[in-house]
């Protein structure tokens, strides 16, 4: 999703959390001030997640390349990531995907951090017969 002058300025890469759509992110991009603003803004949805496909790799370092690809292409000059997303950004820059700053809203940095209700739905996600639903739900 995109919104923002066809010129911008600068133009933002937004990275929803787990699970999250970037209908995460639509109350934020609708807002008044940045409507008249010179920026673009590009939500993405991380790939395997709110009905989206999934890469064949899963790690957090190719979806550091998967999103820096896209900030490429995008010519994005900032990224803002939440939760999820925010570690995505933190490893977009690790592995040097991105060189601009970024923004980190609710990054996780440890396992007991992470929200309980993606760690439950990922121990659910490995039993036979059962992961596939899980997921879908």
């Amino acid at each position: 999703m995109r919104r923002g002058p066809s010129t911008p300025r600068k133009t933002v890469l937004l990275v929803p959390g787990g699970m999250c759509s970037t209908a995460f992110y639509d109350d934020m991009m609708a807002a008044s001030p940045l409507a008249s603003a010179p920026v673009r803004l590009v939500a993405a949805t991380v790939p395997g997640h709110a009905g989206t496909p999934a890469p064949r790799n899963l790690s957090m370092e190719n979806y550091a390349a998967l999103a820096g690809a896209l900030a490429a292409e995008r010519g994005c000059d900032v990224v803002v990531g939440h939760s999820l997303g925010a570690n995505v950004a933190l490893e977009m820059v690790a592995g040097g995907h991105f060189a601009g700053p970024v923004v980190l809203l609710s990054p996780t940095f440890s396992a007991p951090d992470e929200s309980k209700v993606l760690a439950f739905a990922d121990s659910l996600g490995r039993l036979p017969g059962i992961g596939a639903l899980t997921w879908s739900a």
